[in-house]
């Protein structure tokens, strides 16, 4: 796995999360690798809308 860092929320108050890195070692071409925390109920249901989550996905 190749990750390439991408970068954080510069307002995080630590540098930490939320963070992205790309992941350009897939058989499946590039994948998006997000560091942070879970989303609430209603923030997951309106993701579900616009983009249901593959399997294997977290949401």
């Amino acid at each position: 796995m190749a990750l390439l860092f991408f970068g954080t929320d510069p307002n995080s108050g630590g540098g930490n999360c939320p963070a992205v890195w790309v992941d350009a070692d897939t058989a499946q071409g590039p994948e998006l690798v997000l560091h942070g925390k879970f989303a609430d109920a209603a923030t997951r249901a309106t993701c579900r809308q616009d983009s249901p989550p593959a399997d294997g996905s977290v949401i």
